[in-house]
């Protein structure tokens, strides 16, 4: 089902409970909408989602169109590679399930970087999880872990493992 959470208690969504997310966020890589979703029920009142697929912005807006006609979700066709956002312009960035599709995970990361002035954190699937929580091959989720895990420190990131899924923070500034 499109939009639904995991459900084997592997969920990064439980970590993002354990934050104050508040203020101005940015999702990056809006898909299925279940950052936008969670957002909104934490009741963030600002709230900008980005993807380069044009039908996931288009069932967002149709999905979530009573928080896009109150101003709370803006929607956006951007790469995460190019974020078109002034430098700090967000509280928060956070990235679920993105990575493994970025063309250039360094670039991605350094733009989240770029337009956070609090924190940032992304999330995505480890080789693990191949074929229990989506379709793609443990090698290619191996590949692109090994890449965003190593970007990411020489960006300042740390990294942490959970079971299926691993994370990557940058904490850029004083949160709120």
């Amino acid at each position: 089902m499109r939009g639904a959470r995991p459900q084997r208690g592997d969920d990064p969504f439980s970590d993002l409970d354990s934050y104050d997310i508040r203020g101005s966020v940015l999702d990056v890589g809006t898909g299925g909408g279940n950052v936008v979703r969670y957002l909104l029920s934490r009741g963030v009142s600002e709230i900008w989602s980005v993807d380069v697929d044009p039908w996931a912005l288009s069932w967002a807006e149709r999905e979530f169109k009573d928080a896009v006609r109150a101003g709370v979700l803006r929607l956006l066709r951007a790469r995460a590679e190019e974020l078109p956002f002034e430098d700090g312009r967000f509280d928060y960035v956070v990235s679920f399930a993105a990575v493994h599709h970025f063309s250039d995970v360094a670039a991605a990361l350094s733009e989240m970087a770029r337009v956070s002035r609090g924190l940032v954190l992304v999330y995505d699937w480890a080789p693990e999880s191949a074929g229990l929580t989506n379709p793609h091959s443990a090698r290619e989720l191996a590949a692109a872990m090994e890449a965003a895990v190593e970007a990411g420190r020489r960006l300042g990131y740390s990294a942490e493992r959970r079971g299926l899924w691993y994370k990557l923070v940058l904490v850029k500034g004083r949160l709120l």
